[in-house]
């Protein structure tokens, strides 16, 4: 396995992928300094050019992304992280040589599909819209870039509010009345540690996907409501606790559908939420 250097390891899908590379992996993160972790604003072109120097990994990464809808309403500080990064990281990864992988989103997409993997783009909302321009800045500084989309992620956290799940465990286990929760959009969320295998997998063979844009997904669809009924059923919470409510949002595609190759590595053995989701509440439990 190549020497990989992960930007973005601090946060969900980035520890995970830390866990599975062990040493062979260096990671950035804005806040949280570690061992294998150096701190790095991804926004300073030179400190990345800096970093990929001192380093000198043959696979770079790139994880780093604002996703969180209370911030979607700066589109300046939303293109700084989620823009401005991605070329600053793509560009310094082919004055080195480097092969990338760069994460981007479902939301690329609007509601439907299947889409391809090179169908074309069209946002609903200003994360998707910024994500869109990145995986363009990405292709314009590395057009061997390797572009890997996908939907919510999941996976063990540090704090309640780090992905949608933990959210909704943590707005159920407090719950003193009924939590109203959305039946109307549907999403497939992934684990984190499935998707992380997907990457390693890429990155040991990187030549073989050069070039390609990649599509990663769990195969179930649930809705905000359905996946409480789960969550409720876990903690042991009784289903009137949960009231079911329709939130047609414009800003968010009712269901975007990936369409999925059945090349892509491990993708045949990404778990069910039903299967992952105890992990969530355990860690839920640790932190909280």
């Amino acid at each position: 396995m190549s020497r990989m250097l992960v930007f973005g390891s601090s946060g969900l899908l980035g520890r995970a992928l830390m866990s599975r590379m062990s040493v062979k992996a260096v990671g950035t993160s804005l806040t949280r300094e570690a061992e294998d972790r150096v701190k790095l604003d991804a926004v300073n072109a030179e400190a990345v050019r800096n970093v990929i120097e001192e380093v000198k990994p043959e696979i770079v990464v790139n994880l780093i992304a604002e996703r969180r809808p209370k911030f979607w309403g700066d589109l300046v500080s939303l293109r700084k992280v989620n823009v401005d990064t991605a070329r600053n990281v793509a560009e310094a990864a082919a004055i080195y040589g480097a092969d990338l992988i760069h994460v981007s989103t479902d939301y690329v997409f609007p509601n439907g599909g299947p889409h391809s993997v090179n169908s074309p783009h069209l946002p609903t909302n200003s994360y998707g819209f910024t994500k869109s321009e990145a995986e363009s800045a990405v292709r314009s500084e590395n057009r061997d870039a390797i572009i890997v989309r996908m939907p919510v992620l999941y996976g063990s956290v540090e704090r309640f509010d780090e992905c949608n799940l933990s959210e909704l465990v943590h707005r159920l286990y407090c719950a003193t009345q009924p939590v109203s929760l959305d039946t109307w959009a549907k999403r497939r969320p992934t684990h984190v540690a499935d998707v992380a295998e997907t990457l390693a997998q890429i990155a040991d063979n990187p030549q073989a996907w050069r070039h390609r844009n990649i599509h990663v997904s769990a195969k179930g669809w649930h809705s905000q409501f359905e996946m409480g009924r789960l969550a409720a059923q876990l903690i042991g919470i009784d289903f009137s606790m949960l009231n079911p409510v329709s939130n047609d949002n414009p800003e968010r595609p009712r269901m975007v559908d990936l369409e999925l190759d059945t090349y892509t590595p491990f993708l045949d053995r990404y778990r069910s939420l039903e299967q992952g989701l105890a992990e969530v509440y355990e860690s839920y439990v640790s932190v909280g």
